[in-house]
């Protein structure tokens, strides 16, 4: 018999959270789940609201996460996604609207898009070439029609 941790019952809940974005005349939807079948190269997505609320933190099912639960939390709590975009905000003046940050890790990608008033923060396989990440990220803001 398998007893379900509060892990596992979170991911559950989790699992059917949506992201809904509001583009032209239509309301698109991106569930956690369908990212990773369309993505396999994902293998953690989560979503910031600008209020700070959190709509899902999400690993892959069957991939291990590298980041102790408490640490992905707090990642996301501190709305850090947001602060990199800012950051990276100061050359917008020349360089444009910042669409996103990739961190390049030992071990994985860490990609941060600006949605609308939302983030989404991905871990992305580190084997994922680089021209691989921009078509993952040009297909999620196209799906949601932001692009």
């Amino acid at each position: 018999m398998t007893v379900a941790t509060p892990a596992h019952i979170v991911t559950a809940l989790l699992l059917s959270s949506q992201l809904s974005i509001k583009g032209g005349n239509a309301t698109r939807f991106l569930k956690p789940q369908e990212m990773f079948s369309s993505y396999p190269e994902v293998r953690w997505a989560a979503l910031i609201k600008e209020t700070g609320e959190v709509p899902f933190s999400v690993m892959r099912q069957g991939v291990e996460s590298l980041v102790p639960e408490n640490d992905i939390t707090g990642f996301m709590e501190a709305d850090r996604g947001r602060s990199i975009l800012k950051t990276a905000q100061g050359l917008a003046e020349w360089a444009g609207k910042v669409e996103g940050a990739l961190i390049r890790y030992e071990k994985v990608f860490l990609y941060v898009i600006q949605l609308e008033s939302e983030v989404m923060a991905l871990s992305i396989d580190r084997a994922t070439s680089f021209e691989r990440i921009a078509q993952i990220a040009k297909s999620i803001l196209s799906e949601l029609e932001l692009q």
